[in-house]
């Protein structure tokens, strides 16, 4: 797993996950899937593309197929039938199979912590860029700061192509002042997995719709016999998902979407307090217990793990995480998981953010590299394809056009647990809050945040206003240093 960036399953997939729990003891390893140079040639760089522009004349002009390389993070390995990498790969074969004008070369970067955008950074100072590439959301406002992309907008202008059927949130959360720059490819969202034996001990009836009932339910947990009462992660996404959902900005300037760029952080809000609040009380009386978000083996695992032991009642995770949930279940006698939306903390529920990575075309591409990239960008995000490889791997598609293709509708019919975080993605009001904060040292935050969220969950004298207070001054100060460099 990776460290603080965001502490999601997603981009690793669900069966590297599968075979860290079941057998407690694997580790993300890398496959480069392909052999073959990433390395850009001389007579390639002689010819590179402008910065949002996008020449779609180039590809016909080419005599000889045009090589282009993809570069991204699918977990598990390309000889493992369920891993996201085997499937992408297959996708990526069935591509190339298909005609003879483009040739795709894949390489995969997950033994990165955070995928491909840290080779990407290196191959910019070695010129040896990829073709097309996909980032987690970490990284949009990166992206564009690297002044480094052609927007994908230009490409989609070009050719007419329709982003219509994307979901709304996606768009939103991969734009800048209007702009779209990566081409939403998988969706991923938060939702609160419980232990359905845990609720009938405990006499509850139905899951929690707000943190109010949360602290109530992780007493009646509590009484039940379960240890922790309920189990959280320090996962630094928590705060944003709530300030979205109570319509709050984690950045000033519109999240850093507005007119200007974020020069501040603004969480320090009383929705995060209000949550952090929630957290202290149940700490306080033993009725909730913290985990790490990340570790070694099973360690990122540990809140889910607390609920599968039957320690815990419930707790909040990403999405991509349930179909790891499932294959392991039958491991976890104690528990009967369930899922269902993530609890608000105050009244006001616009629905959650789009989490996800999105594909990107840098510009140090010749024109027909860029062509072709864009003629397999579009082949990746193609409502069969798309439906094929969310299906197999538990990502939420991110057009609607994907969400009606049979692959996805028989799964959500046969298990309506996958459809909760799609269901969480397409409701609420999409605006600068629920996009998302546009933050170029999130890392850095996250691990802030974290590091804040470990003391309020585990300490019961922790001064949760006071600690939200200096994580808001410790972001602040990374803003500053950033925009200063950029």
């Amino acid at each position: 797993m990776r460290p603080i960036a965001h502490s999601r399953v997603k981009t690793y997939g669900i069966a590297t996950a599968v075979a860290t729990l079941a057998l407690t003891a694997s580790a993300c390893g890398s496959t480069k899937t392909t052999s073959g140079s990433t390395k850009t040639t001389s007579s390639q760089a002689s010819s590179t593309t402008a910065a949002g522009q996008c020449n779609l004349a180039a590809l016909n002009a080419a005599t000889t197929p045009v090589n282009i390389t993809f570069w991204e993070s699918a977990g598990g390995t390309a000889k493992d039938p369920h891993s996201g990498e085997h499937l992408l790969l297959s996708i990526v074969n069935k591509f190339n199979a298909s005609q003879t004008k483009i040739h795709v070369t894949d390489v995969n970067q997950q033994s990165y912590f955070d995928g491909a955008w840290t080779p990407y950074l290196n191959s910019l100072r070695t010129h040896t860029s990829p073709n097309i590439v996909y980032f987690d959301d970490n990284y949009v406002k990166d992206a564009v700061d690297s002044k480094s992309f052609v927007p994908v907008a230009a490409c989609a202008a070009a050719d007419k192509y329709s982003t219509s059927d994307f979901l709304p949130k996606a768009i939103a959360q991969q734009s800048v002042n209007g702009t779209l720059w990566g081409m939403p490819y998988t969706g991923s969202g938060y939702i609160m997995y419980y232990n359905q034996q845990a609720m009938t001990k405990a006499g509850i009836a139905a899951p929690p719709r707000t943190f109010a009932q949360v602290v109530a339910d992780a007493a009646k947990f509590k009484a039940a016999g379960y240890s922790d009462g309920i189990s959280l992660s320090n996962d630094p996404v928590y705060l944003q998902l709530f300030d979205a959902s109570a319509g709050k900005y984690y950045l000033n300037n519109n999240n850093g979407r507005g007119a200007k760029s974020a020069t501040a952080a603004s969480f320090d809000n009383p929705t995060s307090l209000d949550f952090l609040n929630y957290v202290h009380e149940m700490v306080a009386s033993g009725t909730e217990k913290g985990y790490a978000a990340t570790g070694p083996g099973t360690a990122a695992f540990d809140n889910l793990l607390a609920v599968g032991n039957g320690l815990s009642g419930l707790t909040i995770s990403p999405s991509g995480t349930l179909g790891t949930v499932e294959a392991v279940a039958k491991a976890y006698p104690k528990a009967t998981f369930k899922v269902a939306p993530v609890p608000s903390v105050g009244s006001t529920n616009l629905g959650l953010p789009s989490e996800g990575q999105a594909l990107y075309l840098p510009k140090s591409s010749t024109p027909a590299q860029l062509e072709a990239s864009w003629v397999f960008l579009k082949y990746l995000v193609s409502a069969s394809q798309m439906a094929t490889f969310d299906a197999g791997t538990g990502f939420v598609p991110v057009r609607s056009s994907a969400a009606a293709q049979p692959a996805m509708t028989s799964l959500w019919a046969s298990n309506p647990a996958y459809k909760v975080a799609y269901t969480e993605m397409t409701g609420g009001t999409v605006n600068q809050a629920t996009a998302g904060p546009l933050l170029g040292p999130l890392t850095s935050s996250d691990n802030s945040i974290a590091n804040m969220l470990a003391k309020v969950e585990t300490d019961p004298t922790a001064n949760p206003s006071a600690l939200l207070s200096q994580a808001q001054s410790q972001t602040t100060s990374l803003i500053t240093s950033y925009n200063a460099s950029n």
